[in-house]
């Protein structure tokens, strides 16, 4: 619950506070390639260990924006590429969507017939339909276990960070990597590919402060957003580029609530069927 209200709380503040001052929007994450990392490394390391890597990834992206050197290897990317990079990201959640099609086929039908019907008619509202539908059908089906659902409070639990070569080699450098590569690379190449240049420097270097800040209470690595950026950046925000950023502010509150409400967010996906969550997520994406 500590993690999830720090990456909540600093993914919220950093997002509505870039949004607001560059006037476009600027959405941060955590780092999903990282997480898969932590997954398959952070067994052999205690907990103390682990916060003192992601201090030091944290640091070590810091060192990159101040630097320089990764808004001129940006520079050099061109937008064709900026381009495939995202359909890379999101092809993968587009497929899983069909593979929901041989287990609950009444499901993934009224959702697509809900998604074309919203874009037709409320393109801004399409989502907020699918859900709402694919909800009332896992309800009257009672594929929906709300009842261990309970609204809780999260709160921070600081750890004192531990430093060791191993954690250095086997989780600060590894995590470090995947972040700036799969994730900022990624960020930075979706905003320049809807037509925003921002200083890459800037927001590459508070990425990383927010990351050192925060990584005490498990905020193992804040980035650029790849995934909800995009849709924080569509033609459904708003048909004028310089008004979608309040898109990104909206999101930034809702990380808020996400942290705040940590362990209640945790329990509520575990609530809803794996066949809606992929349904719904393929079809926002």
């Amino acid at each position: 619950a500590s993690w999830l209200w720090t990456l909540g709380i600093g993914m919220g503040v950093s997002c509505i506070g870039l949004s607001l001052y560059y006037r476009i929007p600027i959405l941060t994450a955590w780092s999903t390639p990282g997480a898969a990392l932590l997954i398959a490394t952070l067994g052999n390391f205690t907990l103390a260990e682990a916060i003192g890597a992601f201090v030091i990834s944290s640091l070590l992206i810091t060192l990159c924006g101040i630097s320089g050197w990764f808004d001129r290897l940006m520079k050099h990317i061109p937008a064709p590429l900026a381009a495939a990079m995202l359909a890379g990201v999101l092809l993968r959640f587009g497929l899983d969507l069909f593979k929901v099609a041989p287990q609950d086929p009444l499901l993934l039908g009224t959702l697509l017939l809900a998604f074309l019907l919203g874009r037709h008619l409320w393109p801004r509202y399409t989502m907020v339909l699918v859900l709402g539908v694919g909800m009332l059908i896992c309800s009257v089906r009672g594929d929906l276990q709300m009842g261990t659902l309970h609204w809780q409070l999260a709160s921070p639990l600081w750890t004192w960070p531990a430093f060791s070569l191993d954690a250095l080699f086997g989780i600060a450098l590894p995590l470090f990597i995947v972040t700036m590569t799969s994730q900022n690379m990624a960020g930075i190449a979706i905003l320049r590919a809807h037509g925003y240049q921002p200083s890459t420097s800037s927001l590459i270097s508070l990425t990383g402060l927010t990351g050192l800040l925060l990584a005490p209470f498990g905020g193992y690595a804040f980035n650029l957003a790849a995934i909800t950026a995009a849709i924080c950046m569509g033609k459904e925000v708003d048909p004028d580029t310089k008004r979608r950023w309040p898109a990104a502010v909206w999101a930034g509150c809702f990380y808020l609530l996400t942290g705040c409400f940590g362990a209640t967010v945790a329990a509520l996906f575990s609530a809803f069927p794996a066949a809606l969550v992929t349904c719904v997520a393929g079809l926002a994406l």
